[in-house]
């Protein structure tokens, strides 16, 4: 484990403490299970609990908005070798389950080098509970946990559909089994949404009421305030030219060619600006793809009616001045961006990709729901919702219903074994 003034504070006594609470993800960086990581642990600490944000690599801007009560630590990523072996030793009687994942871990379990460290934190720090955020890095702490003979609670999340990554068919494949050991023997598996809970029951051949389902929250009060943050941008201060909004990583995931050729048609019976928010800077797969979608633009003759802001800490103040906001999504596991929207009181047209969008959005009854990549249907229902927008006060009061105050009740519940609050009603 890498020395910082964090992981430099003395080890916990054994007498009262605050229970320990770990939450461990592979980067740190700007994307929405990231973003979600940070509010869970801030929420956390503000009640009292102790507690630690692993990961092997954290952005700048991402620390920046972690508060002082938690402690963030960056962990290094061991040899392939070693990690196999390690994990090979954590479940020797598995070895049948996980050969084909450790055969090919380089290409199938990103993230899975942080396990000897995590291995080593846990032997050190003990904590009483841990969330991993991801499949791989639930598998990582499951082996972490048995090397380090711990008996910490580990809760392992589902974030994305498993047709959401890239060759996923065939890293499914190989990790199926690995993963599905890995859930029979977490004490709590969750999921974001209620389609990708069953997708996962599917897929793994587990029983559906092994997954519980936390639908990601927003906290109103907080984002209301970054909403009402000063924007200079000059689209954004113009009511004059109507202003579509796409928010998220620049990556063949989020589809962003769908929408601009989606504003080139809407284009062609009435002018509108696209501005897209989010990073192209986390892969060569996403640079490439962020080059794919300025010559695209070109060709389609978007011009200087396209921008291209990149990564903002406070998106939501452009959110709540965009005419809408258009989530074009292949795949998701709940959409971090159309809840925001929502409490925005900005209108959002969203593809009903697996998996999440169409609950959020009440099978269309609080936005337009088009198929994957049909950008004619996406023009038109971005027309129509120009033409005739719900109420703000409407799509504020769906956010609502996805109250943070409930989501950080669920999720102490998920860590400590308790009793869940209510749930949002997301269908």
């Amino acid at each position: 484990m890498n020395a910082t003034p964090e992981t430099q504070a003395a080890s916990p006594s054994a007498d009262t403490r605050a229970p320990r609470i770990a939450i461990v993800v592979h980067r740190l960086g700007g994307g929405g299970d990231q973003r979600t990581a940070i509010i869970l642990a801030n929420a956390l600490a503000q009640r009292g609990f102790a507690v630690d944000l692993l990961s092997s690599r954290v952005l700048e801007k991402s620390a920046q908005r972690v508060r002082p009560g938690v402690r963030l630590l960056t962990l290094p990523e061991s040899g392939w070798i070693a990690s196999r072996l390690l994990a090979l030793r954590a479940d020797w009687a598995g070895i049948g389950a996980n050969f084909r994942a450790l055969a090919s871990a380089e290409k199938v379990l990103p993230g899975f080098r942080m396990m000897p460290a995590i291995a080593g934190y846990f032997r050190e720090w003990r904590p009483d509970a841990i969330y991993a955020v991801g499949p791989i890095m639930g598998l990582a702490c499951l082996f972490a946990r048995r090397l380090s003979q711990t008996a910490g609670r580990l809760v392992m999340s589902e974030r994305v559909a498993w047709g959401g990554w890239e060759d996923r068919e065939v890293r499914a494949g190989r990790i199926v089994r690995a993963v599905r050991r890995a859930y029979l023997a977490a004490d709590h598996v969750v999921s974001v949404s209620a389609g990708l809970a069953d997708d996962i029951a599917r897929r793994l051949d587990i029983p559906r009421e092994r997954i519980a389902v936390t639908y990601n929250p927003v906290n109103l009060p907080v984002l209301g305030a970054m909403a009402a943050e000063e924007v200079e941008h000059p689209w954004f201060l113009d009511r004059s030219v109507p202003l579509i909004l796409g928010v998220g990583r620049l990556s063949k995931q989020k589809d962003f060619a769908t929408l601009v050729r989606a504003i080139a048609e809407v284009r062609r019976t009435r002018r509108v600006r696209l501005a897209l928010i989010g990073d192209a800077d986390r892969t060569g797969k996403d640079r490439k793809e962020r080059a794919r979608l300025l010559d695209l633009a070109g060709e389609l003759g978007l011009g200087d009616d396209l921008t291209l802001i990149g990564f903002q800490s406070n998106p939501y103040r452009f959110m709540a001045r965009a005419s809408m906001l258009v989530s074009s999504s292949r795949m998701e596991g709940l959409s971090n961006v159309v809840l925001e929207s929502l409490a925005c009181g900005t209108p959002v047209v969203g593809t009903d990709c697996p998996f999440g969008t169409a609950e959020i959005l009440g099978g269309g009854s609080y936005g337009r729901l088009v198929p994957v990549g049909d950008h004619p249907a996406m023009a038109e229902a971005i027309l129509a919702t120009l033409d005739n927008p719900p109420s703000p006060a409407t799509l504020i009061a769906r956010a609502r219903q996805f109250d943070f105050e409930d989501w950080v009740a669920n999720k102490t519940a998920e860590l400590t074994g308790g009793t869940a609050a209510s749930r949002p009603k997301a269908a």
